[in-house]
Formats: C-alpha cells, sequence, structure tokens
C-alpha cells in the first residue's frame, strides 16, 4: 500500500509538472500571437499611411497637370503668386524665346521655398479636418503636403506628404519632380540655325524662327517608352514598334501614324534612328509619309518626305487672344479646313514637303526645308503654354522617391 500510494504523489507530481508546462507554454504562445497581431496591425497601418501619403503625391502630380484645378486650402508661406491660388503650378517664367517655363533663363526653378519654409503648405488638424483630411474613406488623413525648392538640377520642385492612420500611424513620402521633355512650342515654324533653301511662307497666328526649342533625344525617347509610342526604323524606310527590328512587324508611315479618325490621337510618337543612338548626320533613314490626316505630338529622327495624300479634315479649333493679352475671353471657335496634321511634327533631318499640306500646331525643321511644296500652317497658341493633351506635364525624378 505504502508502494502504491509513493506511485501515486508521484505521478500526482509529474502530472502537475506537466499541466504547469503545458500552462506557460499555452500563455507564451498567447502572448506570442497577441505580439504579432500587434506587429500585423502596426504593419497594415503603416502600409495605409504609406498609401495615404502616396495618394497626397499623386494629388500635386495632377494639379499641375490642370493648375486651374488648385484647391484654395493650404498657405503660401513664401507668399501668394500674383494672380492667385489658380496660377501657382502653372508655368509662371519664361524661357529666352518668351515661352513658358517653369524655370528662368538661369535655369533656377520658380518655386524657391525650402523644408521648413515651403513655397505650399497644407496642413489637416483636428480642429480643422476638411479640405484633404477626410477624402480616404476613414483609413486616415493626410496631415501635411509641401512643396518646396529641388536639390536636383533640372528638377521643378521637392513634394513632400505625411499620411496618418486612425490609429496614429504616420509616413511621409518625398521625391522630386521634373518637367515633362516635351517643351512648350514657341513658334508656329522652327528651322534650324545655318540652314538653306526654301522657306514656308504661309504661316498664320504665329512666326518663323531660326532657332530651336530644346528637344532632348535621349530624355524624348525614354519618354516615349513610358508615355507614348516608340518605333526603330531601318535604311528602307519602315519602322518597327517598340524599336523590334523583326521584319515580321514592320511597317510603313502611314500604316504606323494614320488614326482611326478626328480625335484618335497617335499621342507622342518618337521614330529613332537606324542604329537607334542620337543623330549624327549618318544615322538618319529617309522616310515617305503620304498623309491624308493625322494627331499628335511626332519627334522623327529621320529625313522625312511629306505629301498630301487626300483632302484632310474640317477641326474647330481656337484662335489666340488678341495681341498682347492672355484673356481667354478674346479666343474665338472657328472652323478650319483641309487639314492635314493637327499637333507638332518635330524632323531632326531635312524636311520635305510636296504639295499644299496644311498644319494647325507647329512644324520643327532642324535642317530646313526641302521639296516643291509649301505647307501652310496655323499656329495653335496652346503649345505656347506646354499643356498637351494624353501627356503629364510632369512627372517624378527616377531614383528621388523614398519613405520615412
Amino acid at each position: 500500500m505504502s508502494r502504491l500510494k509513493k506511485e501515486a504523489g508521484t505521478a500526482f507530481i509529474m502530472t502537475a509538472g506537466l499541466l504547469f508546462l503545458i500552462t506557460l507554454l499555452g500563455l507564451a504562445t498567447f502572448r506570442w500571437s497577441v505580439d504579432e497581431i500587434g506587429i500585423a496591425a502596426n504593419q497594415k497601418a503603416s502600409v495605409q499611411a504609406q498609401y495615404i501619403a502616396e495618394s497626397g503625391a499623386a494629388l500635386m502630380l495632377q494639379w499641375f497637370q490642370e493648375p486651374q484645378t488648385f484647391p484654395a486650402i493650404g498657405v503660401f508661406p513664401q507668399g501668394e503668386p500674383i494672380g492667385g491660388a489658380e496660377i501657382f503650378l502653372a508655368r509662371r517664367k519664361s524661357d529666352s524665346w518668351g515661352a513658358a517655363s517653369f524655370f528662368n533663363e538661369k535655369g533656377q526653378s520658380q518655386f524657391l521655398g525650402t523644408g521648413e519654409v515651403p513655397d505650399f503648405l497644407y496642413q489637416s488638424t483636428e480642429a480643422s479636418p476638411d479640405g484633404l483630411g477626410g477624402v480616404f474613406a476613414g483609413l486616415g488623413t493626410l496631415t501635411s503636403l509641401k512643396l518646396f525648392s529641388p536639390i536636383t538640377p533640372g528638377a521643378i520642385a521637392t513634394v513632400e506628404a505625411t499620411g496618418t492612420t486612425g490609429s496614429g500611424i504616420s509616413r511621409t513620402v518625398i521625391m522630386e519632380i521634373i518637367p515633362s521633355p516635351v517643351p512648350p512650342t514657341a513658334a508656329a515654324v522652327q528651322i534650324g540655325p545655318g540652314t538653306n533653301g526654301p522657306l514656308p511662307s504661309l504661316i498664320h497666328w504665329g512666326d518663323l524662327r531660326f532657332g530651336l526649342d530644346k528637344w532632348d533625344y535621349q530624355s524624348l525617347k525614354t519618354f516615349a517608352k513610358t508615355w507614348g509610342v516608340y518605333f526603330g526604323t531601318d535604311r528602307e524606310g519602315f519602322l518597327y514598334r517598340d524599336g523590334v527590328l523583326d521584319i515580321a512587324r514592320r511597317t510603313t508611315p502611314l500604316q504606323a501614324l494614320t488614326p482611326d479618325g478626328i480625335g484618335s490621337r497617335r499621342g507622342f510618337v518618337f521614330i529613332d534612328t537606324v542604329d537607334q543612338k542620337p543623330p549624327d548626320g549618318t544615322n538618319l533613314a529617309t522616310l515617305d509619309l503620304p498623309v491624308d490626316y493625322i494627331e499628335g505630338i511626332f519627334s522623327v529622327q529621320a529625313h522625312l518626305a511629306i505629301r498630301e495624300l487626300g483632302p484632310g479634315r474640317s477641326i474647330e479649333v481656337r484662335t489666340p487672344p488678341v495681341e498682347g493679352s492672355d484673356d481667354p475671353s478674346t479666343r474665338q471657335t472657328v472652323v478650319l479646313s483641309a487639314i492635314h496634321l493637327k499637333g507638332i511634327l518635330s524632323v531632326a533631318g531635312l524636311l520635305s514637303v510636296e504639295g499644299r499640306p496644311n498644319v494647325f500646331g507647329a512644324l520643327i525643321a532642324q535642317q530646313g526645308f526641302a521639296g516643291s511644296g509649301q505647307p501652310e500652317v496655323w499656329y495653335d497658341a496652346d503649345l505656347r503654354k506646354g499643356y498637351y493633351p494624353g501627356l503629364p506635364t510632369v512627372t517624378m525624378l527616377k531614383g528621388s522617391w523614398y519613405i520615412r
């Protein structure tokens, strides 16, 4: 009996010890689970805060696209621009040709503030939660949005946006922004300096200029691969979508560039040299483009022969403001008939013209004009401002985005 009691006591102690260990393990598992739930919640809140901050930065980019939609929120610690908030994000400087620009003639951005004293500051507070504070479906608030001077030469500004969740987790997104490489176009016809040959003389609403806006080859090529259409070429004058020189994919310029109808734009089209390197005089193809009607912005790194294929189209356009005024009320809507090109045609080589193609927009012939034809050009005054439908006005500077 004594032996049985001893064995029972030993079993009780072992059982109690085992239950104690199981209890400790359960408590540890529960504590670990609680910690993991907390970590997961914090990670979720952190991601939400980052998304809110990114949305704030995206709002700023959208306002650059449409400066007139800039809302009446925030303050201007550096002083509100002359003309009010609605022109704050518009190009308020002029380049050496008089076209609208984000930079002065010395290349300095129009935004001069600092992180401590920015050009623009929006802050959401508990006392004033309106404005941008309530647009995120209860997930949190855009608590701060700043715009101030850039660090990198050639950039327009720095955007800093802070998002905060309902649980108090905050994240800040910072990035620099740069202008679109498609510049404002300040003249109806531009010809490279030192070129000879016939000059188009039928120009309406604009000027003929011996001098070129800055169309940077590499920047435009990169831009087209993201925001437009990119073509390679060969010596025979065919085009290859995305630069893939596969004979099965080659098309003629007419096939590649003809739209479906009025309003069907090709956006921004970049046609490269035969070796896909910057033009050097030896790597330019010669392209033939019979045209009935095309729309878009065309940067052609080749010689181009353009001629009438059909009667063109009738389009509604707006006249420029009266001379010496920027008042939009002085502009009128008129119909231009027999238009073959609406937009910008920039040719790195020689632009040869046959017949009398009509253009609403601008022509840029870097090596001058040739041929027996004479284009007639009506300048689109909106090109001077540099806002092109379907293309971003500003983009993020690669490598400048970070979170804290």
